[in-house]
């Protein structure tokens, strides 16, 4: 949601005579028989059948506020996330951990949240009230560390990044429209 909410709004500036009618939701749908022009998917594709587009990748990192690190301090090593109260993102994890890369070393961490919750903006403004660690996605993320309200947290470890793609309908070929809605894509 929050980068093809960026996305729209490029396109409709940048196309003033054209609109858009969007359909956020969490469910699979067939283009096709939906009817959609295309649909945008975050996330591994697990269905060789569809056409796909991959569009980039969304960057995550850890984030708290300063007030809140002040208090509770800062982890050191990602093994110590659990010592602190953590903030987690549910809607397409199956599993509560978060993985962590740095050099040749990869870690898991199973995850003791405080609070889950399966909107990023809620875990956003949950981060903003002081309640603990974080995991957001950049584009979020990066106004709020500009402003110093969020801080990152173990920046030497890499969170592995999130596949953008569109899926396109298998029976027509792209109109006008959907080549231009898909070259405003802010992940280029």
């Amino acid at each position: 949601m929050l980068v093809v909410n960026d996305w729209i709004n490029r396109y409709l500036k940048a196309y003033p005579q054209m609109n858009v009618e969007a359909d956020f939701t969490h469910r699979l749908v067939d283009v096709v028989q939906e009817n959609f022009d295309l649909a945008i998917r975050v996330g591994l594709i697990q269905e060789e059948h569809l056409i796909t587009r991959k569009l980039g990748e969304i960057h995550y990192g850890l984030f708290a506020s300063p007030y809140y690190l002040t208090i509770h301090g800062q982890p050191i090593h990602p093994s110590q996330l659990n010592q602190y109260s953590l903030l987690e993102f549910t809607a397409f994890q199956l599993n509560s951990e978060w993985l962590f890369n740095k050099g040749s070393e990869t870690l898991t961490v199973a995850l003791k949240a405080r609070l889950k919750i399966n909107n990023y903006f809620a875990l956003k403004e949950a981060a903003l009230q002081h309640l603990g660690i974080v995991r957001l996605p950049y584009l979020l993320a990066q106004p709020l560390l500009d402003t110093h309200a969020l801080q990152v947290i173990l920046p030497e470890w890499q969170i592995p990044s999130t596949p953008v793609h569109a899926i396109l309908p298998s029976n027509r070929w792209l109109t006008p429209k959907v080549k231009s809605f898909l070259a405003c894509s802010p992940l280029r």
